[in-house]
């Protein structure tokens, strides 16, 4: 998944046919749902679990479908999370990968199209993902910020945000679509760009506040910004038996 987002079949002329939905879902059933989680890079699930841990199922139907291109991730994936309301995409983009984001993109966004005309009650479509940051990452002294190929996915969000607000203008509907995009943190320059695309501004959040380990983040989205309470955590709560003594130790006297 290297290529700039909609390059591969945009010069073909006439209406591009549009694809297969990225689901095998009863037209009743798409029908019934009210919110539509497109989850981009969806790795081993961790934006499913923390939508449910936030309780946006109780909210309202809500699908939830899983881009991701790794077999041993896709085999995660399907035996963890799939079920009658999130769905595997099982589409292949135009180099013949499956479960790529880019499929999304190919023929003018035909799939993206597809998907929100086979959702026709939607009141809310939500885009989340994080795309590579192995060039992006301070952690890479050779790094080459957006100049890496596999950076050039986080352009898809941008993409898929205009496109699917348009497409849903153009069908008459006031679905909303909003956007959470997660990174690490990187360079000013990057981040600024990362706002120029996306139109907010970056927010930094440390996994510190409720987790036992530092993991800062760059987040943007379109949905605001959330206040984080931050929670005490011992680490005995969180490792296997016979680690804790080793624990100790790295903590000194």
């Amino acid at each position: 998944q290297t290529r700039p987002p909609g390059s591969a079949n945009a010069e073909l002329g006439g209406p591009p046919e549009l694809p297969e939905p990225a689901f095998k879902c009863a037209p009743s059933s798409a029908s019934s749902a009210r919110w539509l989680v497109l989850d981009l890079l969806a790795g081993m699930g961790g934006a499913h679990y923390a939508l449910r841990a936030a309780g946006v199922d109780d909210a309202s139907p809500v699908h939830h479908i899983l881009f991701e291109t790794s077999r041993q991730c896709r085999d995660l994936l399907a035996e963890k999370l799939v079920d009658g309301r999130t769905f595997l995409s099982d589409v292949a983009d135009s180099q013949g990968l499956v479960g790529s984001v880019l499929a999304l993109t190919d023929n003018d966004c035909a799939l993206l199209r597809t998907l929100l005309e086979t959702y026709c009650n939607l009141t809310d479509v939500l885009i989340i993902g994080g795309s590579p940051c192995q060039g992006l990452s301070k952690a890479n002294p050779h790094r080459k910020n957006l100049d890496d190929d596999r950076s050039v996915l986080i352009w898809v969000f941008a993409v898929l945000v205009a496109r699917g607000r348009a497409h849903i203008a153009a069908l008459g509907r006031k679905t909303s679509v909003h956007f959470l995009v997660e990174n690490v943190v990187m360079a000013p320059d990057v981040e600024n760009t990362g706002m120029g695309l996306l139109g907010v501004i970056a927010h930094k959040v440390d996994a510190a506040l409720v987790s036992t380990m530092h993991r800062p983040r760059t987040f943007w989205t379109s949905l605001g910004k959330a206040a984080i309470a931050s929670v005490s955590t011992d680490p005995a709560d969180t490792l296997a038996p016979g680690w804790r003594p080793l624990w100790e130790r790295s903590q000194g006297p």
